[in-house]
């Protein structure tokens, strides 16, 4: 038999957390039971033909998010500064990714400069652009065209996410 968790179960783990400084005691399969909630308030949703019925699944389903997203968010600004030991499952691979992407992000900063040459994998179709190196008129490009030139005239679709670099 599954468990099930209540909105007001959700509401009172909130206040805990905001009414201290230290991380609070939560189930390990707490987030897994709020998946199971909103799931099932997905499919109060679906099945529920009556408008005024549908509206209100919609509002706890809105109040159950937002109770949790403002849990998560105080948990992970709590975990920053604590061992990451008393956060669950989910807390801990959320920072790790938040962590990730921060390091990977200094690494490439770091690692090239804009004189050094790269080749990038064009992400989307981008108009042409001028380079700020070397001031050459770039593109227009599709989605998984390869481009080599220096890091600096290609660095701002990097940083937009329209380009990446790649290994050859």
């Amino acid at each position: 038999m599954s468990q099930e968790i209540s909105l007001e179960e959700i509401y009172e783990q909130l206040k805990k957390e905001l009414s201290s400084v230290d991380l609070q005691p939560l189930k390990e399969e707490f987030y897994e039971l709020v998946r199971n909630k909103i799931k099932k308030l997905n499919e109060e949703i679906e099945k529920t033909e009556e408008v005024l019925e549908k509206k209100m699944f919609e509002e706890i389903k809105g109040i159950c998010h937002d109770l949790v997203l403002a849990l998560l968010i105080t948990r992970l600004k709590k975990g920053l500064n604590e061992e990451w030991s008393s956060l669950v499952k989910e807390e801990k691979e959320i920072l790790q990714s938040i962590e990730e992407r921060i390091f990977k992000g200094r690494i490439e900063k770091e690692k090239f400069k804009g004189e050094d040459k790269v080749t990038v994998k064009i992400l989307e179709e981008t108009a042409s652009f001028i380079g700020p190196v070397d001031l050459k008129i770039y593109g227009p490009f599709k989605g998984g065209d390869l481009v080599y030139t220096k890091y600096g005239n290609i660095k701002p679709l990097v940083s937009k996410r329209k380009a990446e670099i790649v290994n050859i």
